[in-house]
């Protein structure tokens, strides 16, 4: 059996640039448009149109897989992730820019765009 050892340098050249996550987090608050729904307690989906369309089109900027799950408001990370039927690993490296979605992955996601109820109504149930 194979002993990996990675020392505290090998970590920290892995972990994401502080510069880059404050312009994710700026990006995603910028995209996320309030929420005049509060008051009803019901899970909301609000997101610039913008987003909403190069997500749709399948052509992603930085910010616009976290903007895209945050806009869930009631849903936390590991439920989007459980609902798409991936690891919290790869919707996390979806919402630094790591990698991006690709084959059915991404037709779930345009269909989402479009249809936010589905995600609400029936993957997260579906998922439970």
């Amino acid at each position: 059996m194979t002993k990996i050892v990675k020392t505290s340098n090998d970590i920290r050249a892995h972990r994401p640039d502080p510069a880059m996550i404050a312009r994710l987090r700026a990006q995603r608050d910028h995209d996320i448009q309030p929420d005049p729904d509060e008051a009803t307690g019901e899970p909301v989906f609000r997101i610039r149109e913008a987003v909403r369309r190069r997500i749709v089109q399948g052509k992603y900027h930085d910010g616009d897989m976290a903007a895209f799950r945050a806009a869930f408001r009631s849903v936390s990370q590991s439920g989007f992730a459980s609902a798409l039927g991936i690891s919290v690993d790869t919707l996390q490296n979806w919402e630094q820019g790591r990698r991006h979605p690709v084959g059915p992955a991404k037709a779930l996601l345009r269909l989402l765009a479009r249809h936010p109820g589905l995600l609400l109504h029936d993957l997260i149930p579906a998922a439970g």
